[in-house]
């Protein structure tokens, strides 16, 4: 049978726990105040616990530095990435410009965006073979972590 509703004003029903005549739950604020251990501001419970107040604060600010290492490193790894991937393809381009006789530096130059281009080199080692090395741009306050290189091959066109 449905509860009937209770007339404004009215205080609310008992819990459960007090119509069985239970204690009631310790985590209530009731329960406190029945034990007589209501929370005192000026406890040593409570003084502890403001010690450790701005904790979470310092944790974090201890941790970004680490957090920004992180960050420039996934970054780095992605460029020495992004530079293999260039000159491998410049490499491509200038080994099928040399097959046929073209200008193998030119062919590698033009496969490569304006960012690589500084520290280029291209080095022929026979028709239709080329080495091609770039140097490994990095992140505005790092200095670069090298070169990388790569070689293409294309059968000679007669």
């Amino acid at each position: 049978m449905p509860t009937p509703a209770r007339p404004r004003g009215s205080p609310p029903p008992p819990r459960a726990s007090e119509r069985r005549g239970d204690a009631p739950d310790r985590w209530s604020p009731r329960a406190s105040e029945c034990r007589g251990d209501a929370p005192d501001r000026w406890s040593p419970r409570a003084s502890e616990r403001r010690g450790e107040r701005g904790q979470a604060s310092v944790e974090l600010v201890a941790l970004l530095p680490c957090l920004a290492a992180v960050i420039v490193a996934v970054w780095q790894a992605v460029l020495v990435g992004w530079a293999a991937w260039g000159a491998h393809a410049a490499a491509r381009a200038a080994a099928r410009a040399d097959a046929v006789k073209g200008d193998a530096a030119l062919a590698a130059r033009r496969h490569l965006p304006a960012e690589l281009e500084r520290g280029l080199r291209v080095v022929t080692d026979g028709p239709g073979e080329v080495r091609v090395v770039v140097r490994i741009p990095s992140p505005p306050p790092l200095p670069s972590p090298g070169h990388i290189g790569a070689d293409g091959r294309f059968e000679p066109q007669t």
